[in-house]
C-alpha cells in the first residue's frame, strides 16, 4: 500500500495498534524499547492455552481482553487516540533538517480491518482530515467478533470452556455487559459523525465467499458487521468511476479478494490492484473523485 501511495504523491504514515508490534526479534525493524507487544509471554501461541511458552504472544493476542471488559474498551480508545495524537504531531516533523514541516496538509486517511475500526471513531471527531479509505471496517463489535467465522469460534470456545453456553441467560448477560463497556469505542457510535464531515471511500468483500474476518453482516444482530455502518454513514454503492465535487461518500463491493486483500493480492491480484487503485484517486482528489478500472471484480449497482 506505501508503494501505491508513493506512486501517487503520498508519504504514509503508520503506527501500531496497542498490544500490536513486531514479535520477531530477529526482525531488522525490530524495535524491542518501542514495540507496543511489551514482550509479554502469558499464552502458549500454538494453543493459546494460559501460561508461557518462551516465545513472545502474537501481535494483538490480548487486544481483545474477554476477562477484562474496561481493558478491552480502553485498547480500543487508546487507539483512536493514538491517531489523534500521531495527526497533531505531523505539522512538527522536520526529517531533512531545514526548519520547515516535511508533511504538507491535508491529511488523508487510510484504514484497514482494525484500523478502519479505531480510524472510524477518530474520523467522527477529527477534522484534520480531509479525506479516508476505510477497507474492511466494522461494528457492532462484541456480535461482530461472535459471527466471525475466523475470530467467533476461538471466542465461543473460550466461553464455553467456563460454561458460558449460546442462548442462555449467563451468555446473553455477558454478551450484552461487554457491550455496553466497549460502547464509547464501538465505531457504530460515530460513523454518522464521520460521514457528515468526510468523504468517505469504503470497501467491502461479498465474495463469494464474503469477508471471513469482518462479518458483512451478522444475523439477529442489526447493528454488527460492515453493511451497519453503510446505512449509517448513507453510502451509495459505487460500481463505475464516480465524480462529486461536494465530495463523495461511497462503498464498493468486491466479488473478489478476502479480508487481507487491501494490502496482499495472494488470494486475487486483480482485487487488490483494484483496491489500491481506487484508494489512490479516492486521496489524490481529496475524496471528490473514486476511479473505477476493473469492474469485472465488482459487485454491479442494484
Amino acid at each position: 500500500m506505501a508503494d501505491t501511495l508513493a506512486r501517487a504523491g503520498f508519504a504514509a504514515i503508520a503506527i501500531d495498534l496497542p498490544l500490536h508490534g513486531i514479535t520477531d526479534t530477529e526482525n531488522p525493524f525490530y524495535v524491542e524499547p518501542l514495540e507496543r507487544t511489551f514482550n509479554v509471554d502469558l499464552v502458549n501461541n500454538e494453543n493459546g492455552a494460559p501460561g508461557p511458552d518462551g516465545m513472545i504472544d502474537a501481535s494483538g493476542a490480548h487486544y481483545i481482553n474477554l476477562t477484562s471488559f474496561l481493558t478491552a474498551r480502553d485498547n480500543i480508545r487508546q487507539g483512536s487516540t493514538d491517531l489523534f495524537y500521531l495527526t497533531a504531531t505531523l505539522p512538527t516533523v522536520d526529517i531533512d533538517g531545514d526548519a520547515l514541516p516535511d508533511f504538507a496538509t491535508p491529511i488523508r486517511f487510510v484504514g484497514h480491518s482494525l484500523g478502519a475500526i479505531v480510524g472510524t471513531t477518530f474520523l467522527a471527531v477529527e477534522n484534520e482530515i480531509s479525506a479516508a479509505t476505510l477497507a474492511n471496517p466494522g461494528g457492532g463489535l462484541t456480535r461482530l467478533l461472535l459471527g466471525s467465522e475466523s475470530i467467533g469460534p476461538r471466542i465461543l470456545a473460550g466461553l464455553m470452556a467456563v460454561g458460558l453456553e449460546p442462548g442462555t441467560t449467563d451468555f446473553e448477560a455477558f454478551v450484552n455487559a461487554f457491550q455496553q463497556a466497549v460502547d464509547s469505542g464501538d465505531p457504530i457510535n460515530y460513523a454518522s459523525a464521520a460521514a457528515e464531515v468526510h468523504p468517505i471511500h469504503m470497501i467491502e468483500v461479498v465474495g463469494p465467499p464474503s469477508d471471513a474476518t469482518i462479518p458483512n453482516s451478522v444475523p439477529g444482530a442489526p447493528l454488527a458487521g460492515t453493511e451497519p455502518l453503510v446505512r449509517i454513514m448513507g453510502l451509495r454503492s459505487v460500481a463505475a468511476t464516480t465524480v462529486d465535487d461536494m465530495g463523495l461518500r461511497a462503498i464498493v463491493r468486491f466479488t473478489e479478494g478476502a479480508h487481507s486483500s487491501f494490502l496482499s493480492p495472494s488470494t486475487s491480484p486483480a482485487a487488490t490492484v483494484e483496491m489500491q487503485s481506487e484508494m489512490a484517486s479516492f486521496v489524490v482528489s481529496n475524496g471528490t473523485v473514486l476511479n473505477v478500472t476493473n469492474p469485472e471484480v465488482l459487485q454491479p449497482v442494484q
